[in-house]
């Protein structure tokens, strides 16, 4: 006599829970200027600084996290910094990922302070 298989009951898919990876200083705005005209009556428009690296750096983790620290610059605030330090700083950082992608394409440049 063969023993029956035993099939697991089926589980109901489980929402994965909401976390918090959208602060601030992900977003940024278009303002109107002489190249963006934004649609009438509004003179910005938000975006997501991912919905930009997605769109412009596909394919480049170097290039991706330099426009990161480029478009965030000044609105994250570091801890003991000054909103002129932290943008410093994410420019500084924004370059050090630039020099890397041209060091990982045979470029020869050199990180310095």
């Amino acid at each position: 006599m063969r023993k029956k298989k035993r099939v697991p009951a089926k589980r109901k898919p489980t929402k994965a829970p909401k976390d918090n990876i959208d602060p601030q200083h992900y977003q940024t705005v278009v303002r109107r200027s002489a190249t963006f005209q934004p649609p009438p009556g509004a003179d910005e428009i938000p975006i997501q600084v991912a919905d930009v690296i997605e769109t412009f750096v596909p394919d480049s983790a170097h290039l991706a996290h330099a426009l990161t620290y480029l478009l965030r610059a000044g609105e994250k605030l570091y801890p003991g910094m000054t909103r002129e330090e932290s943008r410093k700083e994410d420019i500084v950082k924004a370059r050090w990922w630039l020099t890397r992608d041209i060091q990982f394409h045979g470029g020869h440049l050199k990180v310095s302070d």
